[in-house]
């Protein structure tokens, strides 16, 4: 009987495809002699000598299976794998597995809690002599929050030098990515660019030095110690080789030698839970300036002489790095350096599940005295050199790959000069009032927001009128110093709906124009023209019986209906329902056993003041969530639709859920019965 086929495809970076070994291995494992299988990825040279791949033709008589298989939803789901209702803490290794069967059906469990890589006899043979730790500063320019200070990468190279440990510096050299040169090392970067000739170094390295990247990976395919200077992006359960969060299954061994993972998850607010995600620290180019300022770091720290890092890297000293390098000899886990001696006074390094939402380490500043008059002489029965030539030509950073690229600044510019003919329409009436609800610790987004609205709205055409639940006082000063008519100062979270009931039908500042607007704190304007776009829609829609603009979507609600409910009594009961019955799912037709409702996204959105008051917009009965689906239904009832506009996000943007969009409290929608 022919054995069936499997094409694996996973198009990431080399780390990525290292972990994918470790699928491939289980596949085989759990399903002895019932599969032929062959990848389709980037890295091609981490399959040479691979056991479990087999090259065979496609065929229609035995048609391959394909499947992509990743990782991305993992990030929305803060490394959580779900089971119904059930969430289980999944390591980014497992994820593959996880992945793999969701889309096959095939239980395929981890059984080794690393990637499966395969030397040759020659392959394995040493490149350097001598003991040494491999260590990684910088990294690729795409995901820069993942970097370290490289000044303290070289501290770190400095003591472990006083204490008889050398360092070998590893690196790609390409146009993506940036490695400052460390002194006191023996410099290999660009010696690499054959992944085989990385693996070299580690196998025979004492350890690895890095953040979240493929050497991690690496060092723990061949059991070699790691000190992962993690930060706050990623969820500890998600990366860190240790058996603390069963995040690798049952079904796997222990992690032979666990790796020491130095994350700051619960130490700041922007991590407090979970990572975060971010991708750049600061911005290099002008597209984080806008499309992608979603993926900036919310605490950037920016030394004078040295290049930006975020705050959860900043937190981590080159002492932290150096006590967790001496626990693997003062552990027996690697043969002493000299006399084994603990050189520094935190204690509190390694991950301890103490919480299975914030499994929390301390870090605490420790004196670097306390290291670097430490001393101790090496003993190697080789002294260190090179032993063999790079496997391919090596390549040499150029000058602009050795340096952080600077940040680039944010050009104030003044407002575009428009003669906005749009706005005075009479429909329109010549301004906009715009309402904004600022919440929460987050004053960069507040400005962010405001300054895009001042900048490409003139004073004389907008009301401009912001509510605040919770804030802290640095962003009282900034709407202080912005041309506000009113704001709304709220100590505790509120809630959105109650907030925005008395903004709109606040008897001392009644709403003057004919049309408003509303914006979420986490939204800002991405084209100066957006608003000669929405008024141009507003004219030209008006005659048609659209009175409210935004990004369209709907909601069924037959999902609540389930055991008898009946979710759409919550609408009828409204002192607004007018007996319109809901749409039809599949089309724009009215029924009586309609369940669909139209609705602008709540981020951002325009609509009539009349229509407004008209439909006593929002409901009184709203708190937090719903209100966008509930306005939807309101402004239908009230005899009026909804028109599609900024289509893509391309006028106004906001982040998404994974982009860490929908911050704080959360709740069920009023109709759910489960509420």
């Amino acid at each position: 009987m022919a054995k069936k086929r499997l094409i694996i495809k996973h198009r990431w970076a080399l780390g990525d495809t290292v972990l994918l070994t470790g699928l491939i291995r289980d596949i085989h494992l759990a399903y002895p002699g019932e599969y032929e299988t062959k990848v389709s990825t980037n890295f091609t040279n981490v399959w040479w000598n691979n056991p479990y791949l087999t090259d065979f033709p496609e065929t229609e008589a035995n048609k391959p299976l394909k499947i992509e298989v990743g990782w991305g939803d993992a990030i929305k789901w803060n490394a959580y794998a779900r089971y119904g209702n059930r969430r289980e803490m999944k390591h980014i290794l497992a994820w593959y597995h996880y992945d793999f069967e969701r889309k096959t059906g095939l239980k395929v469990p981890v059984t080794d809690p690393k990637p499966d890589l395969h030397l040759s006899a020659d392959e394995r043979k040493r490149r350097l002599g001598g003991r040494y730790w491999v260590v990684v500063s910088g990294g690729k320019l795409d995901l820069t929050t993942k970097h370290w200070h490289a000044h303290r990468m070289q501290e770190v190279v400095d003591k472990l030098s006083l204490l008889g440990i050398h360092c070998v510096q590893v690196g790609a050299v390409c146009s993506n990515h940036i490695h400052p040169p460390l002194q006191n090392v023996t410099n290999m970067l660009g010696k690499t660019e054959n992944a085989r000739d990385l693996w070299n170094l580690i196998l025979h390295s004492e350890g690895v030095i890095c953040g979240v990247t493929g050497p991690m990976h690496i060092a723990a395919a061949f059991d070699k110690p790691c000190v992962v200077y993690a930060g706050g992006r990623e969820e500890p359960w998600f990366e860190a080789y240790v058996d603390n969060f069963k995040a690798f299954g049952p079904s796997a061994r222990p992690v032979k030698v666990p790796h020491k993972f130095l994350h700051t998850i619960g130490l700041l607010d922007c991590c407090d839970k979970q990572g975060c995600w971010k991708k750049r620290t600061v911005p290099l180019d002008p597209q984080d300036l806008t499309t992608k300022s979603y993926t900036l770091c919310r605490q950037p720290v920016r030394p004078s002489s040295s290049h930006p890092v975020a705050k959860c890297q900043d937190l981590i000293t080159s002492d932290h790095i150096v006590e967790a390098v001496m626990e693997y000899y003062d552990e027996n886990v690697l043969p002493p350096i000299g006399k084994p001696k603990k050189i520094a006074t935190n204690p509190d390094l390694k991950v301890e599940a103490e919480s299975i939402f914030i499994p929390k380490v301390d870090l605490v500043e420790v004196e670097s005295a306390k290291v670097t008059t430490t001393s101790a002489s090496a003993t190697s029965e080789q002294s260190l050199g090179l032993l063999r030539e790079p496997s391919v030509t090596e390549k040499a950073q150029q000058p602009y790959q050795q340096h952080h690229p600077k940040e680039i600044a944010n050009i104030r510019t003044a407002p575009v000069k428009r003669k906005f003919e749009f706005m005075d329409n009479e429909i329109i009436g010549g301004k906009f009032t715009a309402f904004v609800l600022c919440y929460g610790p987050h004053t960069e987004l507040a400005r962010k927001c405001i300054s895009s609205l001042c900048a490409t709205l003139p004073p004389d055409r907008l009301d401009l009128r912001v509510a605040t639940n919770q804030v802290p006082e640095a962003t009282i000063d900034y709407l202080k110093s912005m041309p506000i008519t009113k704001i709304y100062r709220n100590s505790e979270n509120r809630f959105k709906y109650p907030v925005m009931r008395e903004m709109f039908y606040d008897v001392n500042n009644s709403i003057n124009t004919k049309y408003l607007l509303w914006f979420d704190d986490d939204t800002w304007v991405v084209q100066p023209h957006w608003v000669d776009d929405l008024c141009m829609n507003i004219v030209n829609n008006h005659h048609y019986g659209f009175r409210m603009y935004g990004n369209l979507m709907y909601h069924d609600l037959k999902i609540y209906a389930n055991n008898g409910n009946n979710p759409g009594s919550w609408f009828k009961q409204a002192p607004w329902h007018r007996n319109k019955d809901f749409r039809v799912k599949g089309s724009q037709h009215e029924a009586a056993n309609g369940s669909v409702i139209d609705f602008a996204v709540g981020w951002c959105w325009a609509l009539e003041v009349e229509a407004m008051r008209k439909a006593d917009i929002p409901d009184a009965r709203l708190g937090h969530n719903g209100g966008d689906i509930t306005i939807g239904e309101q402004i239908h009832q009230a005899g009026y639709q909804i028109k599609q506009w900024n289509r893509g996000k391309k006028l106004v943007a906001c982040p998404s859920r994974q982009q860490g969009g929908r911050r704080g409290y959360s709740e069920k929608f009023p109709w759910d019965p489960e509420r």
